[in-house]
């Protein structure tokens, strides 16, 4: 009788039951309701669970899938090569001109779009202003801040207002992300997450990203 039951649960399960193992709790409720003439669509799989990450394995991410994986990999490489490898208080030229050399802006929009010409942060006050021109000019669209500085992508420009992360109170500070916590406009540094993880420093940060 137990190899007739058994045969028929196989029976079952090869037309259709259940494609993935059901494990033996599931068979054993299969079994059951061959023996009792149970529909076998009655019988409840075991749920395969969701994959899961380890902490320090999760993927990182940022909230705009329009990102342009291409055009950040060209802006940052220009920031890369182009910086002078040192700070001279020149961040907003550099990051002009590594701007201009991945063709995210030609020379002429900074005065056709009315860009602030001479401190850094007038790059931010354009662009929250601004944002379907930045948009559909320069391609740039601007994220809220990360509270995690990894999830800044390559190519992103940051933008700090004045004395926002103890840039400069007069200027304020704006620079390229090249690689992960790297980030160039005449020298180059590593992201200080402090300012990224304060909310009060965070809201005083600008991120802008290339996207299609």
């Amino acid at each position: 009788m137990k190899n007739i039951i058994l045969t028929a649960a196989i029976m079952a399960v090869g037309a259709g039951a259940a494609s993935a193992d059901v494990g033996a709790a599931g068979f054993d409720a299969l079994a059951r309701s061959v023996m009792t003439g149970g529909a076998r669509a009655a019988v409840a799989v075991p749920e395969i669970p969701s994959p899961s990450f380890a902490g320090e394995k999760a993927p990182k991410t940022f909230a705009d899938h329009e990102y342009d994986a291409a055009a950040g990999a060209a802006l940052g490489a220009a920031a890369a090569k182009g910086n002078l490898g040192a700070f001279y208080g020149k961040c907003y030229e550099y990051v002009s001109y590594h701007m201009e050399a991945a063709g995210v802006i030609r020379p002429e929009q900074w005065e056709q779009l009315k860009i602030g010409p001479d401190f850094a942060y007038e790059f931010a006050d354009w662009a929250v202003a601004n944002p379907e021109a930045m948009r559909r000019e320069l391609k740039l669209v601007k994220l809220p801040t990360p509270a995690d500085k990894l999830a800044v992508p390559v190519g992103a420009i940051i933008v700090y207002e004045r004395g926002a992360c103890g840039f400069s109170k007069r200027a304020g500070h704006i620079e390229v992300v090249t690689k992960a916590d790297w980030a160039c406009s005449d020298g180059c540094e590593s992201l200080d997450q402090a300012c990224f993880e304060d909310p009060s420093v965070s809201a005083r940060i600008h991120v802008l990203i290339p996207v299609k």
